[in-house]
């Protein structure tokens, strides 16, 4: 088991300069340097495997300082481990950084195609394959699976899987219940086998406490693709 250390900030579309988070930090020399010298030296106190950074999301003004961060992190990480959490089609990291980072976690969810279904196949590997056009090798990259669903109407609904009774289903579409989409054990296990079939680094799913706890257990099929 690998233990990485998340830092997190979800303020979006917002100036959150003031509030102590990334933005404060990503502008600041000084306060990178810092940074990079507290996480070496905690992860390093601790036995950390590595650093995670889930900043959502960066304003168009602040990737040049998100990529600074990045690079002056790993620089003073060395060979310990580097995540990232991105969404697809908002990163604009310089190369640089993609080179300083050694795993990506894609956000792959909460994308509707045109019938307002939200993270489908089609959308996780058109994911996936939006990071490798940005230089990230395949193995670096790992793919993110919802635990919930969302209306078609992409109003903001996040229902929790576990809350979905997939015995009540469209037969002809296990992943539509109602007016909600969301992913069935059976697109889990074919998003881990494109994963696992094109060499890519991995899948995640978002979040735990959603998933169910039965044999219908996304995290289980995803475990019993890719094992």
């Amino acid at each position: 088991v690998k233990i990485l250390l998340s830092f997190t900030n979800s303020v979006s579309n917002t100036d959150n300069s003031q509030d102590g988070g990334f933005s404060a930090l990503a502008k600041s020399p000084e306060m990178r340097k810092q940074f990079a010298q507290d996480c070496k030296a905690f992860v390093s106190s601790e036995g950390i495997d590595g650093i995670d950074i889930d900043w959502e999301f960066p304003l168009p003004e602040e990737w040049d300082d998100f990529s600074a961060l990045l690079s002056e992190l790993k620089q003073g990480l060395g060979e310990i481990s580097l995540s990232v959490a991105l969404y697809p089609n908002r990163s604009a990291l310089s190369e640089q950084a993609v080179e300083a980072i050694d795993r990506v976690h894609i956000m792959a969810y909460d994308q509707f195609d045109q019938n307002g279904f939200h993270s489908t196949m089609q959308t996780a590997a058109d994911a996936l394959n939006s990071f490798v056009a940005l230089g990230f090798s395949p193995s670096d990259l790992s793919l993110g699976i919802p635990a919930y669903g969302r209306p078609t109407d992409a109003s903001a609904q996040w229902i929790f899987y576990r809350d979905i009774d997939p015995q009540t289903c469209d037969p002809q579409n296990p992943n539509l219940c109602g007016n909600v989409f969301f992913n069935s054990p059976q697109l889990a296990e074919q998003k881990a086998e494109y994963v696992k079939k094109n060499g890519f680094g991995g899948v995640m799913v978002y979040h735990l406490l959603c998933d169910r706890t039965d044999e219908l257990s996304l995290i289980e099929a995803v475990k019993n693709t890719i094992s």
